[in-house]
């Protein structure tokens, strides 16, 4: 699962095509995978992610938000919050 989660975020990191069914279909794998491979390893996924968005001065009511709608320095916040998201791991 591990290898999986980090193929599928390098192609996010490589992709511009923030817009496209097929980058909104990987961030939706990379979610799911994801949620299961920490609800398997007990880290508390959730917490973590809130906490580095909330950082990054998301507020609670973005995080159901489709990346699209946001401009284009807030989706740099959200390549941020996946860059420490990944160090974290």
């Amino acid at each position: 699962m591990k290898k999986q989660m980090d193929e599928f975020n390098h192609q996010l990191e490589t992709r511009t095509d923030y817009e496209s069914d097929e980058y909104s279909k990987i961030i939706e794998q990379v979610s799911e995978l994801s949620e299961k491979y920490y609800s398997i390893e007990e880290i508390n996924f959730d917490a973590e992610v809130e906490k580095t968005l909330l950082g990054l001065g998301f507020l609670r009511s973005d995080f159901n938000r489709s990346t699209k709608e946001f401009s284009g320095g807030w989706r740099m916040r959200i390549e941020l919050a996946k860059f420490f998201y990944r160090s974290q791991i």
